[in-house]
């Protein structure tokens, strides 16, 4: 893979837990320090989703050429078992704010499930993949939230160009990631931020997606803490609109259920905090 363009903050040794398996509410670990707290009541987000990379086949290596207008992805993909191989994947990105603004188009490989079902054995098997991501003009690199080659996030930066048609399995466009404008854990256990919708995109429309990152690198080496990666959502088609003529809206969402020992939350939405030139990417959750 090529070098970062964008300084992403490095992940130390991690360790294990399952956010599903273990009781819920535990103290916060010191991988997220708190903010002051507040007295001022802000609307909430109901819809907190927590999802695990580990439930997703891996990919052990890529690179990316582009091809006219498309990014094409080559992949070795590393599955738990054939069946789950059979099965496949259901290839999704979601952009960062603007192409423009980052230049960054987030991947995500979702497992699709097998209509019969799979065993629960482990008996890996790796495939290639060709991947196609359209309209990718004005992207400057592709990032997975997965450890490959022992980089979390991975950063894969298209390399060289071919004129030809580009082939390959079509990546699937999501909801691109809104941009923040403050984001934060108070001492409830809350996360709290400032995005700006657009007229007619609701507070309601807003959701949550966490996705827990791997324990353990290829390698077979732990990684602590584990990465717990937020990012907030707002697919609704008119809170995908221009935001110029949108209002700043502040909301929190409740992490008192979660299971946040061990873990690390990351910001994956952009963050353009008052005074900064750029927005920073995968912002560590923790106090100035």
């Amino acid at each position: 893979m090529e070098a970062e363009q964008l300084t992403l903050w490095r992940h130390a040794r991690l360790g294990r837990w399952s956010l599903g398996l273990l009781p819920a509410v535990m103290l916060l670990s010191h991988g997220v320090s708190f903010a002051p707290a507040r007295a001022e009541a802000v609307m909430s987000v109901e819809v907190v989703e927590v999802r695990a990379l580990s439930s997703d086949p891996w990919p052990l290596a890529v690179s990316a050429t582009r091809s006219q207008n498309d990014i094409v992805l080559r992949a070795m993909v590393r599955f738990t078992n054939d069946c789950l191989a059979r099965a496949g994947f259901e290839p999704i990105y979601r952009d960062l704010a603007s192409a423009r603004l980052t230049g960054t188009r987030l991947l995500l490989l979702r497992a699709r499930r097998a209509p019969q079902g799979c065993p629960d054995i482990y008996a890996p098997v790796v495939r290639p993949f060709v991947l196609r991501v359209p309209n990718a003009e004005g992207v400057r690199q592709v990032v997975l939230l997965d450890e490959v080659s022992g980089r979390q996030p991975a950063v894969i930066t298209p390399s060289g160009t071919n004129d030809s048609p580009a082939g390959g399995e079509p990546v699937v466009p999501a909801g691109a990631l809104p941009l923040l404008t403050k984001a934060e854990i108070t001492p409830a256990l809350d996360l709290r931020f400032q995005v700006t919708l657009p007229p007619g995109c609701s507070p309601r429309d807003v959701a949550i997606e966490m996705v827990e990152g791997r324990g353990i690198t290829a390698a077979g080496e732990s990684v602590t803490p584990v990465p717990l990666w937020v990012l907030v959502l707002t697919d609704r088609a008119v809170c995908q609109a221009n935001t110029a003529a949108g209002s700043v809206t502040e909301l929190a969402a409740s992490l008192r259920s979660l299971v946040l020992r061990g873990r690390q939350l990351r910001l994956v939405n952009p963050l353009l905090s008052t005074g900064a030139l750029e927005p920073r990417l995968f912002t560590p959750l923790m106090l100035q």
